[in-house]
């Protein structure tokens, strides 16, 4: 009987990962996908990020501890189950050797407890 436990057990807390890992996921190719022919991004503040993209202005931003995309109205992206921290937008300008870039940065938190740290960069090619 023991045995059976700790495979649910074991099972639930798989499950539990997985779901962080997919709602992070879907934002990252949310954001990808913003991104991908933006003519202007924008970085007001660290948490907010603003991508213009034919002539429509798009706001991601952390809210609580859920992200949100809108502009102007919003909706939640993730799930109210996966709790997101520490979200971060950091733009870095055209170098010699490389284009412009913006740098997401977030922790998501399972509904069991287990926390996971991410991390993407996307070019902005002109």
């Amino acid at each position: 009987m023991l045995g059976v436990y700790q495979i649910i057990e074991g099972s639930d807390k798989t499950s539990a990962k997985t779901m962080a890992e997919q709602e992070s996921i879907f934002f990252l190719r949310k954001l990808n996908w913003a991104m991908t022919g933006a003519t202007s991004v924008s970085v007001p503040n660290p948490t907010r990020l603003i991508i213009t993209k034919g002539g429509l202005a798009t706001e991601f931003r952390l809210t609580g501890k859920v992200i949100e995309i809108g502009g102007p109205s919003f909706v939640q992206l993730t799930n109210d189950s996966v709790k997101i921290s520490s979200l971060s937008f950091e733009m870095t300008l055209p170098s010699f050797s490389k284009p412009a870039s913006i740098e997401t940065r977030f922790t998501a938190k399972g509904p069991k407890g287990d926390s996971q740290i991410f991390k993407s960069t996307k070019y902005l090619r002109q």
